[in-house]
């Protein structure tokens, strides 16, 4: 572990559920308009079974202006994603499953929140996954970095 990974404790964790709540919420919007485009273009006769290549549309089309906005908002999905990223966020999943590093009993653990949890009410060792989610029983045995 980098000396400049930042560690949460469980109250810090919990100060950024508003910020996971409201970022996912919008992350979802984006997903829910990048799928109706999508649909849209399908429907209008656009193949997307090869993942890696946009189809060739007409410059000005409506499935120009589909293709656009859908790239957008995978751009907008990114930077929310980048923005968690910087504050120390580790996202597990774009539905709202994110986990941060603290220290418990001398050693890094992930704090686990999903989205539709009101706090950080979990924990799991770095190697153990969503499977392996223990209940936080108390909080003051988690540790963070200073000005956490």
């Amino acid at each position: 572990m980098s000396s400049s990974t930042r560690l949460f404790s469980v109250a810090g964790a919990n100060s950024l559920v508003p910020l996971l709540q409201e970022t996912f919420e919008g992350i979802e919007r984006l997903r829910e308009e990048m799928r109706t485009h999508v649909e849209a273009l399908r429907d209008m006769g656009y193949d997307f079974s090869d993942q890696d290549t946009i189809p060739s549309v007409q410059a000005g089309s409506e499935a120009e202006r589909r293709i656009r906005s859908c790239s957008e908002n995978h751009d907008e999905v990114l930077r929310l994603v980048n923005e968690l990223t910087e504050l120390g966020v580790e996202v597990k999943g774009l539905n709202g499953l994110v986990d941060v590093r603290s220290r418990y009993e001398d050693r890094v653990v992930y704090l686990c929140w999903k989205e539709g949890e009101e706090t950080f009410s979990f924990w799991h060792e770095i190697d153990a996954g969503f499977a392996g989610r223990n209940p936080i029983t108390d909080p003051e045995l988690f540790e963070g970095t200073f000005l956490n």
